[in-house]
């Protein structure tokens, strides 16, 4: 039998044509979403970048947590007292778990450390999912076989 994986297993594999639309964004810091970009192979789904133009402040990626069915934000370019405190959103750091406020995959991102807000919008992630389809093709024969006994009797059998 010949088989063939003609798609994936039903989670989120890549997006295209992430969008944010800014009520705020930090004088130092430049937003890129990106329009096309695939899932690596450890499983790793970035949606977006907010980078700043001064290199000793901390950058924040957007990616998609499949598991969790939504958008984690991570900081990066910090000690990691200062990233526990942006994970668990104390100590004046927010944004690691945007809200959700739609159905098409739109968050709410507030990312504020202690000393200034970075970044106040809307991103929608546009997700493409596959699902997964194994398909069988091969040939199926069967016989079948006719014959008379010592006693003249008419015999059938299945050969399968």
């Amino acid at each position: 039998m010949d088989e063939r994986k003609v798609i994936r297993d039903g989670r989120a594999f890549g997006v295209n044509e992430v969008k944010a639309d800014t009520y705020h964004i930090d004088k130092d810091y430049n937003l890129e979403c990106y329009s096309k970009k695939k899932i690596t192979r450890t499983g790793l789904l970035e949606v977006a970048i907010l980078k700043s133009t001064k290199k000793l402040l901390p950058k924040f990626i957007f990616r998609w947590d499949e598991k969790a069915d939504t958008l984690d934000i991570g900081i990066l370019n910090v000690s990691y007292i200062n990233k526990r405190s942006f994970n668990s959103g104390i100590n004046g750091y927010t944004g690691h778990h945007p809200k959700r406020v739609g159905r098409n995959k739109v968050f709410k991102v507030f990312i504020k450390t202690p000393d200034r807000i970075i970044f106040n919008g809307l991103i929608t992630s546009p997700l493409h999912r596959e699902q997964e389809l194994t398909i069988g093709i091969g040939l199926k024969s069967s016989a079948k076989g006719v014959w008379l006994d010592k006693n003249s009797n008419i015999k059938r059998v299945d050969l399968g």
